[in-house]
């Protein structure tokens, strides 16, 4: 590949990598502070809920066994569509591996809840958070 092409799938590469997340923040409301606690809140209890001495469980359906995380911390970047929210965590595995796992929200009658769970398709996820809502 000439030293052209190269930099052309760069820049292309880069551009594509940085309008993924434009696209859906401008899809985003603004999310008041009451709301935002909230949504943090509930997604640490969910997580403190499903830990037993550190490790959260996790069922990973690709692996079809429960697997154990050390919760790093949560992400303070929340995605908003139509009163679902995209949420974030970083964990470490057994082997010491980064682990991101993405949550979606969705206000109950008595709060908010974790209602999906995946592992590490952010971008998957917020383009089609994005198009299904």
């Amino acid at each position: 590949m000439t030293a052209l092409r190269q930099i052309f799938v760069c820049v292309s590469l880069i551009t594509l990598m940085a309008a993924l997340p434009l696209g859906f923040a401008n899809a985003t409301p603004k999310i008041d502070a009451d709301t935002r606690a909230q949504l943090q809140l509930a997604l640490r209890e969910h997580i403190t809920d499903n830990t037993s001495n550190d490790s959260y469980r996790y069922f990973d359906p690709d692996k079809g066994e429960t697997r154990l995380f050390r919760l790093k911390h949560l992400h303070p970047v929340i995605f908003a569509k139509d009163g679902f929210f995209l949420m974030c965590a970083d964990f470490r595995d057994a082997q010491n591996e980064d682990i991101i796992l993405d949550y979606v929200l969705h206000r109950s009658s008595d709060g908010f809840r974790v209602e999906q769970i995946l592992k590490g398709r952010r971008s998957f996820l917020m383009t089609v958070f994005e198009r299904v809502f």
